[in-house]
């Protein structure tokens, strides 16, 4: 069946610590862009030059702060770094000096402020500076009938893809919770389970969450397997929809049956063809969170700024705004 080459291909998924960010891959280019300079649609690495408007795009942040080496550092990322507005060919240092119309180009200046300061190696800067700003990288992740928490007017949405027979899913699923408690508003979690015909308890886990969610107690039954992965038999799922209050009949059903397995397949399917090779793996309004970002810091800074452009014509201190030490 498809479905079983499908899942087959995504077996290859590794359930892996965060990678360093020096120990990242190169994104993938089109033959369009594999030759382009530095730019919000090149994951190369800025030259470590300065140039003359350098010092205002620092003023426009004020200290962000930074030390006297990390503002160096940054001022030769944003002379070297192409504003984040096709139509504006310009670094982001001149596109702020100039008070050109991008207001991308203040919410950029300040992304690469947070990663200096968090320690982000110079390759790593130019990858997740794409991720997160080039258009081509966007991509419209459907939500379609995944189980989702948090208000669907949330400025965030998060698309986690996870396994839950993968240990560093699991700890990933407080840091969210803790997110969403802070922040009720403002974000919105959709979670795709990934599985593979080969782990019985990644089928058995996965099924028993859709079964569950049948009945209204998807995230119930989520945190539940997340928090013991030891319990992924059928018996032990069984007895957590009993503590669940599920009708255990209903929920025999529901595990088994074919609309279940489509739910499965379809988001192996997505998974695939967006390329995805290590859980988890979350997506925040369309954009990949890269190994090595801190999605608490990440949240701060789309809260503070995501959501809304600020006019690079309107210059104003940063310091005050950036996710903390």
């Amino acid at each position: 069946m498809r479905y079983v080459a499908v899942a087959l291909a995504l077996a290859l998924v590794a359930c892996t610590k965060e990678k360093e960010p020096d120990a990242i891959a190169p994104t993938p280019t089109s033959s369009a862009s594999a030759t382009a300079t530095p730019s919000a649609t090149s994951s190369a690495a800025p030259t470590p030059t300065a140039s003359f408007d350098a010092g205002a795009a620092l003023a426009y942040l004020g200290d962000a702060g930074l030390n006297d080496r990390e503002r160096t550092d940054l001022a030769s990322i944003l002379s070297n770094l192409d504003a984040p507005c096709p139509s504006v060919a310009v670094s982001i240092a001149q596109c702020l000096a100039e008070h050109r119309p991008c207001d991308d180009c203040g919410v950029a200046a300040r992304y690469l402020a947070m990663g200096v300061r968090d320690g982000w190696p110079p390759q790593f800067l130019g990858k997740a500076y794409g991720a997160r700003f080039d258009p081509d990288q966007r991509r419209d992740v459907p939500i379609g009938d995944s189980p989702t928490r948090g208000p669907a007017s949330a400025p965030i949405t998060i698309v986690e893809f996870g396994s839950y027979t993968c240990p560093h899913c699991a700890a990933e699923a407080p840091v969210i919770d803790t997110l969403m408690a802070a922040h009720p508003k403002g974000i919105r979690l959709v979670f795709k389970p990934m599985w593979t015909p080969d782990n019985v308890n990644s089928v058995n886990a996965t099924r028993a969450a859709f079964a569950a969610a049948a009945q209204g107690k998807f995230w119930e039954m989520h945190s539940v397997i997340f928090a013991d992965e030891s319990k992924e038999s059928t018996a032990d799922l069984e007895a957590t929809a009993r503590s669940l209050g599920l009708d255990i009949g209903r929920f025999r059903d529901d595990a088994g049956s074919s609309e279940t397995l489509n739910r499965m397949k379809r988001d192996i399917a997505l998974a695939q063809a967006l390329q995805i090779d290590n859980l988890p793996t979350l997506w925040i309004n369309g954009r990949m969170l890269q190994p090595g970002e801190k999605l608490p810091e990440r949240i701060a800074f789309e809260l503070a700024y995501g959501t809304s452009g600020t006019s690079a014509a309107s210059p104003a201190g940063g310091a005050a705004h950036l996710p903390p030490r």
